[in-house]
């Protein structure tokens, strides 16, 4: 079973077919083929204040993008961002560790290169909200990782990670 299907088969409850916020904001996946968006309240409990959505695309054998996403509007608090980010990544990797179980072998290679991804979306950034977006620093896996302010319509292949 491959990483996808094992994120599917596990969480069926929080498959989605697409990344949207609110008033049809959308973030795009346009250009991956082999991805999982997952939703990401219903992956933990209620009092944890948790990313938008988890998706995971697995396009080579050899490398895994997890991108966590947190869609905003205009009362935007850049910490609670951060610990809804950091949240979704610290859940990322759990989900991960929990699909090693039901994966063959061959099918983990992709997990000896992750690659993650930090966005948060919104219409539109004033500048001073997003630098201090991008100057927040998130652990996860071991190393720091900065926030991408993107905007609606953006796509995922075109961050640069």
């Amino acid at each position: 079973m491959s990483i996808i299907d094992a994120l599917g088969s596990i969480h069926k409850h929080a498959v989605r077919t697409a990344c949207s916020g609110e008033g049809g904001c959308i973030f795009g996946l346009n250009g991956f083929h082999n991805y999982i968006i997952l939703k990401g309240e219903p992956l933990c409990e209620k009092s944890i204040e948790m990313c938008d959505y988890l998706v995971f695309v697995n396009e080579t054998a050899e490398e895994l993008l997890i991108a966590v996403i947190e869609f905003k509007t205009n009362n935007l608090h850049v910490n609670k961002v951060a610990r809804q980010i950091e949240n979704g990544s610290l859940k990322a990797f759990s989900i991960i560790n929990k699909c090693k179980e039901i994966c063959l072998e061959e099918e983990l290679d992709c997990l000896g290169k992750k690659k993650l991804c930090l966005i948060a979306v919104a219409r539109r950034w004033d500048a001073n909200t997003r630098k201090m977006l991008r100057s927040k620093k998130v652990i996860a896996d071991g190393r720091p990782h900065y926030i991408h302010a993107k905007e609606c319509g953006d796509l995922l292949k075109d961050v640069r990670i």
